[in-house]
């Protein structure tokens, strides 16, 4: 889960940094009318409880358009045990962090290595094969993995 946010934090940061008088009274306004959902309708917060699987949430921490408790209470409200939160330091611009991965390749790999392992079966299959995921290393056809290039080879 790459940078979650709810509707009312980012609009309350941007009608905030931008000084519109009642902003966030009028965007949210707007918003109804044309969607018939309130800004504060607008969250992953009540959603993530159905998540199953293991999470990574990766965030920028003082991105300028969300605050950090957003980002924590919709982490600490996955219901899973295998989840990890990942704030990205030095920088406060939001769209870094869709970028960040691609220059730090290693801690996505290091983490669905690690969180996405499962036992095989007595037949050495995963046991829900038909449905796995297809970064699970031991279900998936026998290739090697070079993070540095991205590239696949087997």
């Amino acid at each position: 889960m790459l940078q979650p946010v709810s509707g009312l934090y980012i609009v309350e940061e941007f009608v905030k940094s931008v000084g519109i008088e009642d902003g966030y009274d009028k965007f949210d306004k707007a918003v109804h009318e044309r969607t018939g959902f309130h800004l504060s309708e607008q969250s992953p917060l009540k959603h993530v409880k159905a998540v199953t699987v293991p999470t990574l949430v990766a965030q920028v921490h003082d991105d300028t358009m969300t605050r950090p408790q957003d980002v924590q209470e919709i982490y600490d409200a996955i219901p899973v045990a295998e989840k990890s939160l990942y704030w990205m330091e030095g920088t406060d611009r939001r769209f870094d962090g869709y970028n960040f991965f691609g220059a730090h390749r290693e801690l996505p790999i290091e983490w669905f290595d690690t969180s996405t392992d499962v036992t095989l079966n007595a037949n050495g299959k995963h046991p829900n094969s038909a449905r796995c995921p297809p970064f699970h290393a031991r279900c998936r056809p026998r290739r090697t993995y070079d993070p540095r290039t991205l590239m696949t080879s087997g």
